[in-house]
């Protein structure tokens, strides 16, 4: 589908998020998605966002569902001290597997969307933090969804995105590619386009593949 190296991916990325978009940052105060919905992370996300741009990070009070893992570490993104969770108590461990069990009454795409939530969070995390051990666990977590997951029948937002082009860079032999161009058709089988919070998904990832390939560039001898 898009063949694309990482840095042609995160303008390909930012380009749909634009169009959807449009230049500014939504309102934290009355975002909502396409269909009026709003999930406890969405807050969370825009904060990190505005924190992106320079624009004064917005305080929040904490509401029901804060406690959720993807909520936590997207609020400890922009707010570190409101948190009783740290990322780094999800580092690698013996048993590679998703950063969080899933409950029996939980269902499946629920549980998938805060897990890809969380992974994509975690991911910022371990770039800030370069002397943590997060990288390994975020891999690892992700080979895992690929082999136990199929992303079309999880969620329609397309967290981690990233994550799994970056796996691909590493492994291009295990399909994380197609996990990644999966989700990014997934956000727009509604609307043929992707709906305004996948939009503002997809521009974080754009924004993480673009440093990865900043980052990449500068270490070239």
């Amino acid at each position: 589908m898009h063949h694309f190296p990482i840095d042609a991916w995160a303008t390909h990325l930012r380009r749909l998020a634009h169009s959807v978009l449009g230049d500014s940052l939504p309102d934290p105060a009355t975002f909502a998605d396409d269909l009026g919905h709003r999930r406890p992370v969405d807050r969370w996300l825009l904060a990190w966002r505005a924190s992106r741009t320079g624009t004064p990070v917005p305080q929040h009070r904490p509401i029901t569902g804060d406690h959720a893992l993807d909520v936590q570490l997207w609020r400890a993104l922009t707010h570190p001290d409101s948190n009783t969770l740290r990322p780094d108590d999800l580092r690698a461990s013996d048993a590679p597997g998703p950063l969080q069990p899933r409950s029996d009454d939980a269902a499946i795409e629920v549980w998938t969307e805060t897990e890809l939530a969380a992974l994509h969070a975690l991911w910022w995390h371990a770039v800030r933090d370069t002397d943590s051990p997060l990288m390994p666990r975020i891999l690892d977590t992700a080979r895992w969804h690929l082999q136990h997951l199929q992303p079309d029948n999880a969620t329609n937002h397309p967290w981690a995105l990233h994550v799994f082009l970056l796996l691909n860079e590493t492994d291009p032999s295990i399909g994380a590619r197609h996990y990644a161009e999966t989700l990014l058709s997934n956000c727009q089988v509604m609307l043929g386009q992707p709906d305004r919070f996948s939009a503002l998904i997809l521009l974080d990832s754009a924004d993480a593949l673009q440093m990865h390939f900043e980052m990449t560039e500068q270490s070239r001898p």
